[in-house]
């Protein structure tokens, strides 16, 4: 992304602009939320003595303007939508920090914010495989699988992961990942119950697919369209949407195939395992998401409290209240976070996304599509409006977890750093833009 600098503007105030802009394009194409990434860049252009900042996100676009309204400087950015990258995210989150806090130039913040960009993921192609296959045999069991279930969902799962690095590295792959992956997945389970093992094949499909199903955009969506960010929330719904039905699709023509050229699948009911194998699959999952949302190695300790958080209160919450358990689940989350955020001055989805990739109901979306499929109008419309309903329960329960912890954002934390620097006359541009044309 060029910037093109203004003559107007002295030249620490086009670097303050520079990295604002840099800044806020990064973080909302590595998954920074819209609340967020307002309140951050608001701190940040106060800290360069920069005028009022107003931000306007999509998912595919970043506004800014500067300045009063009758002589506002706009930047307009095209965003191209990636993958929740939590390392990224958080380097960037602490690059804006120490700018703030007066410890690099925004000249030196550019710089960094370049390195992060470019820097490739924290782990390599076997890791990334291996996370994916250990994430599918995990929701196998998590979904009611036996032992034949979890083994074939591992092999899907790690070829589900060998597929993520090709699209990865292909633009023209990367747009079919989803269907491609569904595909495979659905008939590898249909061929193998149909020649060799009878097995349950809906869990193993489901079991293989769990990573790619768009739950999380979902619960994003849906919480940005409660804090009244309407066109980023209605994008990523309408993404959301797109992506389930491109998956839905693939596993009906998976299926399909199978069934024409080896034969109907055997489909057995699965063999149950001892209650301890629940408590490894959620470290698994826990371990696995690590990976896949490529956080940072030493935040393992955090994403695993963060997904034993989640799904501890999400299953006593269902004891009484049944699907509505993911209130508790996510009010619970959202506390830990918050309180994860304020003590270490972090971005709190570094807990909060991998615990909610537990809960979030991109399951029951998935099923919900497939009876419509199948013509089964009813279990549909049913499934669909279970979906919604815990989406609405995490998101209701991560708002009322803002009301009983803030976090560091309605804390003020971020406002603080701004006037810490300001007080220590700190390098950064303090004379106020110059709104003359």
């Amino acid at each position: 992304m060029a910037v093109t600098p203004d003559d107007s503007l002295g030249v620490g105030q086009r670097d303050a602009i520079e990295f604002t802009l840099r800044l806020g394009h990064a973080l909302n194409q590595n998954g920074y939320p819209a609340d967020s990434l307002k309140a951050l860049l608001g701190a940040v252009s106060a800290t360069l003595g920069l005028p009022h900042v107003e931000t306007y996100t999509t998912a595919t676009g970043l506004q800014l303007a500067f300045g009063p309204l009758s002589r506002q400087r706009t930047y307009l950015m095209a965003v191209t939508p990636g993958s929740l990258n939590l390392s990224k995210m958080t380097r960037l989150d602490e690059v804006a920090l120490r700018v703030m806090e007066g410890k690099l130039t925004p000249a030196q913040g550019i710089a960094r914010i370049e390195q992060i960009d470019a820097a490739a993921s924290p782990y390599g192609p076997i890791p990334t495989m291996l996370a994916y296959a250990l994430a599918s045999g995990a929701f196998a069991q998590l979904f009611g699988g036996g032992l034949r279930e979890i083994t074939i969902s591992l092999m899907i799962g790690g070829l589900t992961g060998l597929l993520a690095l090709i699209a990865g590295r292909s633009d023209r792959v990367e747009g079919l990942f989803a269907p491609l992956a569904a595909f495979l997945s659905a008939f590898i389970a249909g061929a193998i119950a149909a020649c060799a093992l009878p097995l349950a094949s809906g869990i193993v499909t489901l079991a293989g697919l769990v990573v790619l199903l768009p739950g999380l955009t979902l619960t994003i969506a849906l919480e940005e369209l409660s804090t009244r960010h309407l066109v980023t929330g209605v994008g990523r719904l309408s993404s959301a949407l797109i992506a389930f039905l491109g998956i839905v699709f693939g596993v009906a023509m998976g299926s399909q195939l199978a069934q024409v050229s080896l034969g109907p699948a055997h489909i057995v009911a699965p063999v149950a395992l001892p209650a301890w194998a629940t408590f490894v699959a959620v470290a698994v999952s826990a371990l696995a998401a690590v990976v896949i949302m490529r956080a940072q190695p030493r935040d393992t300790g955090w994403v695993v409290l963060g997904v034993a958080i989640a799904y501890g209160a999400s299953s006593l919450g269902a004891l009484t209240l049944g699907p509505l358990g993911a209130f508790l689940g996510a009010l619970a989350l959202g506390v830990a976070s918050n309180i994860f955020s304020v003590v270490r001055n972090r971005p709190a989805l570094v807990m909060q996304a991998p615990g909610l990739l537990i809960l979030v109901p991109g399951s029951v979306g998935y099923l919900s599509l497939a009876a419509l499929l199948q013509s089964n109008t009813l279990s549909g419309v049913q499934a669909a409006f279970q979906m919604f309903l815990i989406g609405a329960a995490l998101v209701y329960g991560l708002l009322f977890a803002n009301l009983i912890t803030p976090d560091r954002n309605q804390l003020g934390i971020l406002r603080r750093a701004s006037h810490r620097a300001l007080g220590g006359h700190s390098h950064l541009a303090q004379h106020p833009m110059d709104d003359g044309d």
